[in-house]
Parts: structure tokens; sequence; C-alpha cells
């Protein structure tokens, strides 16, 4: 029953996080509040599974959104996002 209600709502609050995300603006903060939300559940339910990839994740995004909850101006995120994105390249040029 609890992983049923567990599944419902990262279904209920995935969804619209991501169309927030997606959508930008103002909307960006509420769906990184959503996603905060569900993100206990993700935990939840990758634990009593035994999926530690997944769960690990899961610790990353809660990192991630609470960020994007605390960020009042998004638009000073382009550099940030344009070094990680260069950090990244570097890393997998390396990996692969």
């Amino acid at each position: 029953m609890i992983e049923t209600v567990s599944q419902i709502i990262i279904f209920a609050t995935g969804v619209p996080a991501i169309m927030m995300l997606s959508i930008g603006g103002k909307w960006r903060r509420r769906g990184c509040g959503i996603a905060l939300f569900g993100q206990i559940f993700w935990l939840y339910s990758t634990y009593n599974h035994e999926q530690w990839g997944i769960f690990f994740l899961a610790i990353w995004y809660i990192f991630s959104y609470s960020i994007g909850l605390a960020k009042k101006d998004w638009s000073q995120n382009a550099n940030l996002f344009a070094k990680c994105n260069k950090m990244l390249k570097s890393i997998m040029s390396k990996v692969c």
C-alpha cells in the first residue's frame, strides 16, 4: 500500500516539476520545491528496493533542487551552467 502511494506521489510531483522547470521564469523555483518534495519518496522507494545508484542520484537531486529553491535570480546561473558544461565535457573526453 505505501509503495503504491509512493509511486503515485513520485508521478504526481515529477510531471508538474518537469513542466515548471522547463517553462522557466517564476515557475522554476516552484518546480524545484515540488521536485524536492517528491525526492523524499524517491529515497524511500529506491532504498526499499536496494537500487543504490538511483538512491544516490536522488540525494544529488535533493542537493540540486535545494540550490534551485534558494536562488532568486536565475540569470546569474548562466556562467555557472557554462562552467559545469565545460567541466563535464572535459571529464567525458578523458573517460571515453
